[in-house]
């Protein structure tokens, strides 16, 4: 096989691990950007920290999403806790109240059941949970959104999973192969597969931006990595222009 045939099989492995990891962050990211307009009209400068949710969920899984409460008081407190989650429309939410009841250095919990059927885009569930302001609990507030994937024979932690390890897997492999198959690496491959390297790199940090809530962050990591793609591809097509007018002129002498 020829070396610009190897060269191109192995930057599909590198690429296809890349998306893996692109996909995972591209869909939470997209979720949580969602969110974070649902239900916003009371904003705060200081997010409920505690504020916790899965970021896939299958078709028929429930999601959890939980946030604790700390009473750093002498004293009993009771906070209000008011949840919101979409139910099948944007304009459309289910509200749940809860109103703890919490003793001094004790800490509490309130967790909210999520599905399929309060998806908006039957895709995505968005949930906002405010917790107002008693005794040393200032008010604040936190969003999220949870992608629901299109499927039932595995649940969403199981999904991020297999992703991941797929992408680690074609990356590394694609890599290792670049390595071994050309020896010595002259300068043009070389950067290429730096570039490659990069790409995989970024790719790594739009997932765990987006696993981590990070949407804004990531929608700027996404950015980058889409002008990186744009410029390996019109690099390769250059490269392979000039080849192409090189071979015509050996050809013609």
């Amino acid at each position: 096989m020829k070396k610009q045939s190897l060269e191109n099989i192995f930057i599909i492995l590198i690429s296809i691990g890349a998306l893996c990891f692109v996909l995972i962050g591209g869909l939470s990211i997209w979720a949580d950007f969602e969110a974070s307009l649902f239900n916003s009209a009371r904003r705060t400068n200081e997010r409920l920290s505690t504020f916790n949710c899965p970021s896939f969920i299958a078709e028929n899984e429930v999601g959890i999403v939980s946030a604790s409460f700390t009473n750093t008081s002498d004293r009993e407190i009771k906070p209000r806790i008011q949840t919101f989650v979409t139910d099948g429309y944007v304009i459309l939410m289910q509200e749940q109240i809860d109103t703890l009841i919490i003793a001094p250095e004790e800490t509490a919990s309130v967790e909210v059941e999520v599905t399929a059927d309060n998806a908006v885009y039957n895709r995505l569930i968005l949930i906002r949970m405010h917790q107002f302001n008693y005794g040393p609990l200032p008010y604040r507030n936190a969003s999220c959104g949870i992608f629901v994937l299109g499927t039932s024979f595995m649940t969403g932690s199981q999904f991020i999973t297999i992703a991941v390890i797929t992408g680690i897997i074609l990356s590394l492999a694609g890599i290792a192969l670049w390595l071994i198959s050309f020896k010595p690496i002259i300068w043009d491959r070389m950067t290429t597969l730096h570039e490659m390297i990069v790409l995989v790199g970024l790719a790594l940090l739009i997932m765990i931006a987006g696993l981590a809530s990070l949407w804004l962050f990531g929608i700027f990591l996404i950015v980058i990595w889409l002008l990186l793609v744009v410029g390996i591809i019109s690099q390769k097509v250059l490269s392979s222009n000039k080849r192409s007018n090189q071979d015509k002129r050996h050809s013609i002498e």
